[in-house]
């Protein structure tokens, strides 16, 4: 993933436009309130996702864009192993 998608630049107003309903909305994304509203939103959608994929015992890795990914790959399949092995 990447960490921009999960944090706002505070650059002050800008125009967001929803790609399902064209509809537009202009947005100050410097405002405090907004900025913790998208963090909450953001946590929750990650939360959710992790719950989802443990409940179902789907196996996962975060992988972000500006980091060494063969790090967290191994994780996984060391993790899959161990579980395998039982």
């Amino acid at each position: 993933y990447d960490p921009r998608d999960y944090e706002l630049p505070k650059i002050g107003l800008a125009k967001l436009k929803d790609a399902e309903t064209v509809s537009e909305l202009y947005v100050d994304l410097s405002d405090r309130n907004f900025q913790n509203s998208f963090a909450e939103t953001i946590n929750k959608y990650v939360s959710t996702r992790k719950k989802i994929f443990t409940r179902y015992k789907i196996d996962f890795a975060d992988i972000r864009i500006d980091r060494d990914y063969v790090k967290p790959l191994i994780e996984l399949f060391k993790n899959r192993e161990r579980r395998w092995a039982r």
